[in-house]
């Protein structure tokens, strides 16, 4: 019979000695010691305690959310389950001594809930999930929000036909420079903010494979990606998107954005969308419309680089928030800024 495991590296420094090490999580346990984790009655906490087996360098060990190490050094860690698990929120969350895991044994064939499954792994440098059964997994939520070594990823056997929500999916990854998602299955997602927000490393990112049909948010996706030289999101469907408000933030690094794929018949919040792209001096938006209340407030402001904006059917009325849209956008062009005019009546900008 095929074992049923996990293994992993847990490094123990000087100061780790004798003190309470994080080995492993449940919700109920993350959230008794955490404030932002939505609260409920039901979690993973009995499924986890009754069906896993803990094993420290060749000896078992009592169930235990903690472990004393009595010497620094690399310790294996062998986590085996006694069946499968249908749930793995918060399994490996803020244990911050891991620093490898390898799921290839894992069945994980029934899990449907892998939120924060890896958060705050921060010293976790290398994690093999090649093998990984996705396929019935909805919620990939925060699932390697904070894992602040991790600089290589390759998710791209990860199955996620079924997810719906990537929600901060990748979130707070500082150092994360590689990230293979080319086989990503995104056509029945609907949630995706935040999803590479402060992922400040990356220098290009490739999502022409993205399916965004269903999609409703999108704000903060690309939130202080500062490194971002280059994005193609050339397949983007925007239709149902409510949300985009401050989507590339600060993402100072990028020159030039074809968004000419946009559409925003749905959207209300562009609030912010490209305040502080420093480097942005070109930037098509030419099937942007607006046909619903709108709020566009400071969503060029501080792009000091803006020298040309492809528009049309661009209208911004009285039901428009367009405060500061354009502050701070010293190089735009003079023929652009003579046909807009910021007061709350009805102006046309077309190229």
């Amino acid at each position: 019979m095929k074992k049923n495991e996990i293994i992993g590296e847990i490094i123990i420094t000087e100061k780790d000695i004798n003190k309470d090490i994080r080995i492993i999580n449940s919700y109920e346990e993350a959230n008794r010691n955490c404030c932002h984790l939505k609260k409920r009655e039901y979690g993973n906490e009995k499924e986890i305690k009754d069906n896993i087996e803990i094993i420290i360098n060749n000896e078992k060990i009592d169930f235990s959310y903690f472990y004393k190490f009595k010497e620094k050094g690399i310790y294996k860690i062998i986590y085996s389950f006694k069946s499968n698990l249908t749930n793995t929120e918060c399994l490996f969350y803020v244990c911050s001594s891991l620093i490898s895991l390898n799921l290839n044994n894992f069945n994980s064939q029934n899990i449907t809930n892998m939120n924060n499954m890896f958060y705050r792994c921060n010293s976790l440098t290398n994690l093999n999930v090649s093998q990984l059964n996705t396929e019935n997994v909805t919620n990939m939520e925060s699932m390697f929000s904070n894992c602040t070594s991790m600089k290589n990823l390759d998710l791209s056997n990860l199955n996620t036909k079924s997810a719906t929500n990537m929600k901060s999916m990748f979130s707070g990854c500082i150092s994360l420079e590689n990230l293979n998602i080319s086989n990503f299955n995104t056509q029945n997602v609907i949630n995706m903010e935040s999803m590479f927000y402060g992922c400040s490393s990356f220098i290009t990112l490739d999502l022409s494979n993205f399916n965004t049909s269903k999609v409703i948010n999108m704000e903060y996706m690309f939130f202080r990606c500062e490194s971002l030289e280059y994005i193609n999101i050339s397949s983007f469907n925007t239709e149902n998107v409510v949300k985009m408000n401050d989507m590339f933030f600060m993402c100072e690094s990028l020159s030039n954005l074809n968004l000419s794929n946009f559409k925003t018949k749905n959207t209300t919040e562009m609030r912010y969308m490209f305040c502080k792209c420093y480097s942005l001096s070109i930037i098509d938006l030419s099937n942007i419309s607006i046909e619903k209340d709108l709020n566009m407030r400071g969503m060029f402001k501080e792009c000091l680089s803006l020298s040309f904006i492809k528009l049309s059917n661009f209208i911004l009325n009285s039901s428009i928030d367009n405060e500061s849209i354009f502050d701070g956008c010293f190089n735009l062009l003079k023929e652009y800024m003579k046909k807009m005019s910021l007061e709350k009546t009805t102006t046309s900008i077309v190229e």
